[in-house]
């Protein structure tokens, strides 16, 4: 389970096939078991999804950026909401979604508005849940035993609150400093754009920036579960090489996932997908796909120098130190500033042999 702290959750009800959507007339009591577990549950579905993307306010003048802006409490250091504007804002905005939803094929769901506290940073999350008639809940109240799996969670909105009010106060779409606050969730084949458009948000991926997180996460993350340094800089060599070979490709979360569970197996096999979370927790984003850029990581796998007159371009692991015990083709030595290649192809031997003892040459008359 996330560790988290929860501090409001309400749910409504948006049906494509009522005049209103049906909402609730308070917020639900988090000391009750049942209630509780039921958020807990969804927030934990949400950090363990893979098919995250990141965004922004497309408007930050609409409704919910608006208030949402204007209800978080600066003064405290947890920069919550009060109860009653919490709940005033999730009656809005699922009106708002009800609205959006209409011109859709979205059917709608539970929309489940929660306020948490995780890694003493504050989150405001909006979550759609599928209804069936296999799955209701009475009177907008979960009662016992009741579950939310994955495939019932469709859509969520899960929005950074710190780094929101760092957006607003130095927002500008030209700067390079402008970062995204905002997960956004979505299932495949199910319409978003309704959801998402009540919420007045967009995903925004920058390639470049994605494909030289990649790698950098994937080592920050198993140095702190416990792996060797040399361990999690193979791991993000590993990584660096799968953008690289596929470069102005789509590459995905899911394949840089495996890279780092090939590396926790079987030690720390009790951390198998711990990167899905803990990308969502780094300043550093990995969205659930983006097209690498190769151009952003070869200096993180490779070392490049070119003059007019010589030129490298060596992998890093092909590099070792002079003195250490290993068979690096390549050794480095910071004393005399020297790099010593050792077992020379045979190809590139002779080129150097015939520098120094040419071989006779003869001239036809």
């Amino acid at each position: 389970m996330v560790d988290i702290t929860l501090t409001q959750f309400v749910i409504h009800n948006v049906r494509k096939d009522t005049e209103e959507p049906e909402k609730a007339d308070e917020l639900l009591d988090l000391e009750d078991e049942d209630i509780r577990g039921l958020a807990e549950e969804v927030v934990s579905l949400f950090w363990k999804k893979a098919n995250i993307s990141y965004g922004r306010f497309t408007n930050t003048n609409e409704l919910f950026p608006s208030q949402l802006r204007g209800q978080v409490i600066v003064e405290t250091p947890t920069l919550t909401l009060a109860d009653d504007e919490f709940f005033a804002l999730s009656k809005e905005t699922t009106d708002k979604i009800h609205d959006e939803m209409k011109s859709t094929s979205g059917t709608g769901g539970y929309v489940a508005y929660l306020g948490y506290v995780k890694a003493h940073t504050t989150y405001y999350m909006a979550a759609l849940i599928k209804n069936t008639s296999a799955f209701e809940i009475i009177n907008l109240k979960p009662e016992k035993g009741f579950k939310v799996d994955t495939s019932k969670l469709h859509q969520a909105i899960n929005i950074n609150i710190p780094n929101m009010l760092s957006y607003f106060n130095q927002h500008s779409e030209e700067s390079s400093q402008v970062k995204n606050f905002i997960g956004l969730l979505s299932k495949t084949a199910e319409p978003t754009d309704y959801f998402r458009n009540a919420f007045a948000s967009r995903s925004f991926v920058d390639n470049a920036t994605a494909s030289e997180n990649a790698p950098k996460i994937v080592r920050k993350m198993l140095v702190q579960v416990g792996l060797p340094h040399d361990k999690a800089k193979q791991a993000s060599y590993d990584v660096a090489d799968y953008l690289i070979e596929n470069n102005g490709k789509t590459v995905t979360l899911e394949k840089i996932n495996d890279i780092a569970n090939s590396y926790l197996a079987p030690e720390h096999s009790d951390k198998l997908d711990y990167l899905l979370e803990y990308v969502k927790t780094s300043d550093k984003e990995v969205p659930t796909s983006f097209r690498a850029r190769s151009s952003s990581i070869v200096s993180l796998r490779k070392v490049s120098y070119s003059s007019k007159r010589w030129s490298v371009d060596i992998h890093k692991d092909l590099i070792g130190k002079e003195g250490d015990q290993n068979n690096s083709n390549f050794k480095y030595n910071s004393e005399n500033c020297s790099l010593t290649i050792n077992n020379l192809p045979d190809e590139l031997k002779e080129q150097l042999d015939n520098i120094f003892n040419p071989p006779d040459e003869s001239i036809e008359d």
